[in-house]
């Protein structure tokens, strides 16, 4: 069972035998009197059938859970989340990398001996060093870098966070080509009780549970899964004197806790620390997005995109995470805003999301903001985005053949409301 679960853990020690040493994390993180995996699949067993009229009738999301399974899983999540042996997996697969020969993190046991290991991962961290990214060890990096990718949910951010460490590996050396990553994302696909919950729901003819995240701010409930307090437990890891300057990042990040409006003004906050741990003053802005829809994407025909209603559609009943793109307009412009703070790169991505004309792929579109062009010429302009499957334009020097700036076109509260004053007018005419 700990061979599963810590499929991807390259842990070494002087000190004691890993096979023994992954077997000790596992029982002290996730057994008391048995399993607890076990213990959630049998929780969730009464959990009832969705009974559909027709085999064509879609799949719904459903908040039918008890108030005693709910507090149970609730108290479940706590336990995986904190635990030793989750946390040690979560380091583990945060790996992004330009070689996937490289896409792997090591990890040092420090301890004098097994019996040390609490699996409480607060009582056990001192126990544990990142000795390695990749195949570079941490003693030699020098040179930590922060990327930070802005930009609606459903955008494809970690696809082209994944093409820009590739490019700047090979336009813009040195530049480190293994990063760690700080996405929520993940720290579901991580979690085994999470999944657990995503595949019963799943099984019992639902798209998935509600409450599982939820979608918009509630006064009243909260999600079962926070991924916030992983991102936290992470980053309090990090930011220790013999990581500063050594590990480098890539956060995805959707602004949704900045840029005013009930929240706070300044993003500085939740960048703050990410500086501090990469020690990247200058770090590297992405803001990927594509339109809310595919209707509204202004683009010229070979450029336009699925849309991020669409893309998150598709994605949401395997993630186990409903789809809502409500913080979109918020999320677009707030990061059109901090993408432009970052230096000396600064890159906007209209992404296309694998849209097709015809039988052709829509070519995404690569603007470059950056002080100075990172291609200089024609011919590795060609060759760029033949491997890219984009279009390179700098700063404001646009293509022909692209018609719109793909802004997004927000109304005031006020426009809006007399929209919705004319049309219920309009209805009242039609009905008279």
């Amino acid at each position: 069972m700990s061979d599963t679960y810590f499929k991807n853990l390259n842990l070494i020690s002087s000190i004691v035998k890993i096979r023994n040493l992954k077997t000790d994390i596992y029982q002290k993180s996730f057994y008391d009197t048995s399993l607890l995996f076990d213990k959630v699949k049998k929780n969730l067993k009464s959990i009832p059938i969705k009974k559909s009229c027709t085999k064509y009738e879609g799949k719904k999301w459903t908040s039918s859970i008890s108030g005693q399974q709910q507090t149970y899983l609730k108290s479940a999540f706590n336990k995986e989340l904190s635990s030793t042996g989750y946390i040690l997996k979560v380091i583990s697969n945060s790996v992004i990398s330009s070689d996937p020969r490289q896409q792997q993190i090591t990890i040092e046991y420090i301890g004098e001996k097994i019996g040390d290991i609490t699996g409480i991962w607060e009582n056990d961290k001192h126990l544990f060093k990142i000795v390695k990214i990749g195949n570079n060890n941490l003693a030699d990096i020098s040179n930590s870098r922060l990327i930070m990718g802005f930009g609606p949910s459903a955008s494809g951010k970690t696809y082209w966070a994944k093409n820009i460490i590739k490019i700047l590996s090979t336009y813009s050396q040195p530049f480190p080509n293994t990063f760690m990553t700080i996405d929520g994302g993940d720290y579901r696909e991580l979690s085994e009780v999470y999944q657990i919950v995503v595949d019963t729901y799943k099984k019992k003819n639902y798209a998935g549970l509600a409450q599982l995240v939820l979608t918009s701010f509630s006064v009243t409930q909260k999600s079962l899964f926070e991924s916030n307090i992983i991102k936290r437990t992470i980053i309090n890891y990090l930011n220790n004197v013999q990581y500063i300057g050594k590990i480098s990042l890539y956060v995805p990040e959707t602004l949704g806790g900045c840029g005013g409006w009930k929240r706070p003004v300044w993003c500085s906050k939740i960048l703050k620390p990410l500086i501090d741990i990469t020690g990247d003053k200058k770090y590297i802005g992405l803001m990927i997005y594509q339109h809310k829809t595919g209707d509204e994407c202004d683009m010229d025909i070979p450029y336009k995109c699925v849309g991020c209603i669409s893309s998150g559609k598709m994605r949401e009943v395997n993630e186990g995470k409903k789809y809502s793109s409500g913080a979109y307009e918020h999320s677009y412009t707030q990061g059109e805003v901090e993408v432009k703070k970052a230096t000396p790169y600064r890159f906007i991505i209209h992404n296309s999301g694998g849209r097709k004309t015809g039988n052709v792929t829509n070519k995404s579109i690569f603007k470059d903001l950056s002080d100075t062009p990172l291609i200089i010429d024609e011919s590795m302009k060609s060759k760029f985005e033949l491997k890219y499957g984009c279009v390179y334009q700098y700063k404001d020097r646009c293509e022909r053949s692209i018609r719109g700036a793909g802004k997004i076109k927000n109304k005031s509260r006020k426009t809006r409301r007399k929209s919705k004053k004319s049309t219920k007018k309009s209805r009242r005419t039609r009905k008279r």
